[in-house]
């Protein structure tokens, strides 16, 4: 019988805020990683330890009634390989799926006050 072990994680982050009159900016470090993943009660089958780091960085610009505001983030910046799910029991011996590797998400957004 499977008990739900799956090892243990952890999470941290950092955040540098400085504000000026006419706008602001934001960055901000983090991580998150595992202990280690087991796929069955026995533990014959075993994902290895983790971490990843992950960065942000955001900009917010007023000017008049316009708010403009400009993000990015990079997920896994150092492209670690780790197990990001596991499938219990399966029956082929793959039980462990890949995590995405490093990838950039970006936006931007303009509001105005009337």
């Amino acid at each position: 019988m499977f008990d739900g072990r799956v090892g243990s994680s952890r999470r941290a982050a950092c955040c540098l805020t400085p504000n000026a009159v006419s706008g602001s900016s934001r960055r901000a470090a983090g991580g998150s990683g595992s202990a280690g993943q087991s796929s069955s009660s026995s533990e014959t089958d075993a994902a290895p330890a983790w971490t990843i780091g992950n960065l942000r960085a955001g900009v917010t610009h007023v000017t008049g009634p316009w708010t403009l505001r400009a993000f990015v983030r990079v997920n896994n910046v150092t492209d670690v390989d780790y197990a990001g799910s596991v499938i219990v029991g399966d029956t082929n011996g793959r039980y462990f799926e890949p995590a995405p590797g490093r990838n950039v998400f970006a936006g931007a957004s303009a509001h105005a006050r009337f």
